[in-house]
């Protein structure tokens, strides 16, 4: 501290770090103190000047303040008067330059009295250099703004703009605008085109405030070529606890943003599962992903900085990878499936895909990527999917398709030459028993073990092939230049397979080993026969054949076969197969009422054989009853009706109306009726209304209370019941009363001799009363002529089926039709 006397210290503090020289003089004239800037200005030791008069230090110095009778001292004025006093003069400073001062004296009181006076003195020489460096100081600062590329501007207090350089006024398009001064809510208004940047800069600079030190934001400005991100750093300034400016810094990272989502996608691409391989221009590996190890076994230390030599296969010539790499350089990428060799020498087949990555500037090297993907897996599941388009799933075998085909083939081959062939059709009998006993694990597993056995007994270049179920067909290549010689080459195979099929089957499903037979058709061939299809059905003749006389043989096509196609034997070997082959179907007549219009109709059963054409029940129902098959056949039957009914289905609303289906005794009798019907209705989600069921008088009078309960548990699932043939049996009252039947049908043969047989009119009077009776409806079945239709129609009738109104077809007419 350099005061002369001692001073409190916060008062010496504050008198040495002023930068005017401070003189507190005595009220008797004498130096009392003064800091160190008035000590360099007098060019005094600090320590002379305590105690010295204010003539000897201050007059020499400041000639002006000498003062004259006219003009007295200042100072001895002020300390006379106490009056503030100020004058500029001249001081001679130590260097001998004259230096421009400026002098302020104020009294120093103690209460009213006048202690001293303060002499305050100014250099105006220091001053102006002063503002002159702070000047240029401005202009350098200015210069060093309007440099940066970065948008930079100050906000005073109140947020209104202060200064802003070049980048800062483009960027918010000032120009022409009057920004000085204005807040961003007035800039917001007189720019409308970024009103929304603006009233964001309010929120943003409010958080900066808040904050009291430097923040950072991130800033959208719209432009013409899109949206520019800004990041922004914004500082504010304060005096005390008042805001006294807001310094903001804005920097474009649009491009360095977008750099960064570009490295976060190729981060991504290179993080793939396919392999990728970065190559210079020289096709040297700069860098491969992980995947690139993964897939090849190459370690990326291994391979970095080296060709791709290592990974050709060998299956290709190097003028076929010369061509690979002359197209991708003049093309710009190139697409190829090729093979890759592993690390361990396997190869595996591939897709690579190179492409160019081109230069940014000229002179900058030329790189490509390349993306390899293993095709493995795909190769697996096309070549999976080849075997499940000619090949069975469950045996692996040729499949019906493919066996079609290649039969084909064959036949034209056989054409050619005067070699004979044979086809064999192969049926495992009573296979259906084993998948009843012991389910259909077991019965895949004998067919399979059946493959196996079959292929052992064949020649060299036989067909083998599953055409479905449990049956099998083989085809038996130049056998002979003779049909007799070749049928006994066949039949002796056959033999041999049918040996084979009949040694024990072991079976996970069966404790002890389980015994099977076959059944073989054989038809020989040398071109002249037919196609495919029709070698099938001369080979499924015999195949009926072997059934018919006993199973477990085998019988070789004769002609004479065909001419006894129709018999009973053949065909109820053919019913037994025609469930399984879809060739049973429904046939559907309508009910129609008294105006001619579609009310409901009655599902006919019809065989549409591959041997025997399209046949109605009455052709084939005793074969089928005699072979113990009707339950099975109803069974379906029921499935059958209530598809259809869901096909046609439609709002709520059946197209279709009720569908009447006849139904077996034996299959009524079963213990497990209803709840096959409840199965099936609830399978295709129909409505039970919709399905009505016809039975015949004997059907229900074996057991009348048995059969009431069944109907009535049926009935509460919505189906309702016709008695069919009414009028043809017993007919008794009592059993209607006892029975929920709602329709009774007038058989044909009643309608069909009603106009020439005065019983059978009458008959059918007695039916119509009593049925009115009883509130039933009737049905009149067999309504063939319009006089039939119109005799019945005045004796009350209302609902008619027959040829008159429509036959059987395969489609449904839509109700009200």
């Amino acid at each position: 501290m350099n005061i002369v006397t001692p001073q409190p210290p916060a008062l010496q503090a504050l008198l040495d770090n002023l930068t005017q020289g401070v003189v507190v003089i005595a009220s008797n004239g004498r130096v009392e103190s003064a800091n160190r800037a008035a000590a360099t200005l007098l060019s005094l030791p600090p320590e002379r000047l305590l105690g010295m008069s204010l003539r000897t230090v201050i007059s020499p110095l400041l000639a002006n303040a000498g003062g004259s009778e006219a003009t007295p001292c200042p100072i001895v004025a002020t300390l006379t008067d106490g009056q503030r006093r100020q004058f500029s003069d001249q001081l001679n400073v130590a260097d001998g330059r004259c230096a421009r001062i400026h002098v302020v004296i104020a009294a120093v009181r103690d209460g009213e009295a006048i202690t001293g006076a303060m002499l305050i003195v100014t250099n105006l020489d220091e001053h102006q250099h002063s503002h002159t460096a702070l000047a240029h100081l401005n202009e350098q600062l200015i210069a060093l703004l309007e440099a940066l590329p970065d948008p930079v501007f100050f906000k005073d207090g109140h947020g209104r703009w202060q200064i802003a350089n070049r980048p800062a006024i483009k960027l918010f398009r000032l120009d022409g605008i009057d920004w000085v001064g204005k807040t961003d809510r007035e800039l917001a208004e007189l720019n409308p085109e970024l009103r929304p940047e603006h009233l964001a800069c309010i929120d943003n600079d409010e958080a900066a405030w808040q904050a009291g030190t430097l923040c950072s934001f991130m800033e959208t400005v719209c432009n013409a070529d899109g949206e520019q991100q800004f990041e922004v750093r914004k500082l504010p300034l304060f005096d005390g606890v008042q805001r006294r400016a807001l310094v903001v810094i804005g920097r474009d990272v649009s491009q360095r943003m977008a750099m960064e989502r570009e490295l976060r996608i190729a981060a991504a691409a290179f993080a793939t599962h396919d392999a990728i391989l970065v190559l210079d221009a020289q096709l040297r590996i700069v860098r491969v992903n992980a995947a690139f190890t993964a897939q090849t076994g190459y370690d990326a230390s291994a391979v970095v900085g080296g060709g791709t030599e290592f990974l050709r296969s060998g299956l290709h010539s190097w003028d076929h990878r010369s061509r690979v790499i002359d197209r991708m350089r003049r093309q710009g990428y190139s697409r190829e499936d090729t093979w890759v060799r592993h690390q361990n020498g396997e190869v595996y087949p591939a897709r690579v895909f190179v492409s160019c990555v081109a230069p940014e500037h000229v002179g900058d090297e030329r790189y490509y990527v390349a993306v390899i993907s293993d095709l493995s897996d795909q190769r697996k599941v096309e070549h999976a999917l080849q075997q499940l388009a000619v090949n069975d799933q469950l045996t692996g075998l040729p499949n019906r398709e493919h066996f079609f085909t290649t039969l084909d083939s064959r036949v034209q081959v056989a054409a050619q030459g005067p070699r004979w062939s044979a086809l064999l059709l192969l049926d495992m009998d009573r296979f259906k028993l084993l998948n009843e006993a012991f389910g259909h694990q077991a019965g895949d597993a004998l067919l399979r073990q059946c493959r196996d056995r079959i292929r052992g007994c064949l020649p060299a270049h036989s067909l083998l092939s599953r055409l479905g179920g449990d049956e099998f067909a083989i085809v038996l290549d130049a056998l002979g230049d003779c049909r007799e010689s070749a049928g006994i080459a066949a039949q002796a195979i056959a033999s041999n397979v049918r040996r084979a099929i009949t040694a024990p089957f072991v079976l996970a499903a069966s404790t002890h080993p389980y015994e099977s037979t076959a059944s073989i058709g054989i038809q020989l061939f040398d071109g002249t026969q037919g196609n495919a299809q029709h070698l099938l059905k001369q080979a499924e003749l015999a195949l009926y054949r072997a059934k018919a006389e006993g199973r477990d043989c085998e019988r070789l096509f004769d002609p004479q076969m065909q001419e006894v196609a129709t018999s009973g034997i053949a065909m109820e070997a053919a019913l037994r197969n025609a469930l399984k082959k879809g060739e049973l179907c429904y046939y559907y007549q309508p009910i129609v009422d008294g105006d001619g219009a579609v009310c409901a109709h009655e599902a006919l059963l019809r065989w549409n054989s591959v041997v025997f054409g399209l046949l109605t029940p009455d052709a084939f129902m005793p074969r089928l009853r005699d072979a113990g098959l009707l339950p099975e056949v109803t069974a379906w039957g029921l499935d059958a009706v209530c598809a259809h009914i869901a096909q046609h289905h439609c709002v709520g609303k059946s197209r279709t109306g009720q569908i009447a289906l006849n139904v077996d005794a034996s299959m009524f009798r079963q213990a497990d009726f209803v709840d096959v019907v409840r199965s099936a209705i609830a399978r295709h989600g129909i409505d039970g209304q919709l399905l009505k069921m016809e039975l015949t008088e004997h059907v229900l009078l074996d057991d009348v209370t048995a059969s009431a309960g069944k109907m009535q548990q049926l009935g509460a699932l919505g189906v309702s019941f016709s008695l069919d043939d009414f009028g043809t049996g017993y007919s008794s009252l009592r059993y209607l009363k006892l029975l929920p039947i709602s329709q009774i049908k007038i058989d044909q043969s009643f309608v069909s001799d009603m106009l020439a047989d005065a019983q059978s009119d009458t008959i059918i009077d007695a039916l119509l009363a009593m049925a009115a009776a009883l509130g039933l409806e009737v049905v009149a079945e067999g309504v063939e002529t319009r006089e039939q239709f119109m005799h019945l129609s005045s004796k009350g009738c209302r609902l008619f089926q027959g040829y008159w109104f429509g036959r059987p077809q395969a489609i449904v007419a839509a109700v009200g039709d």
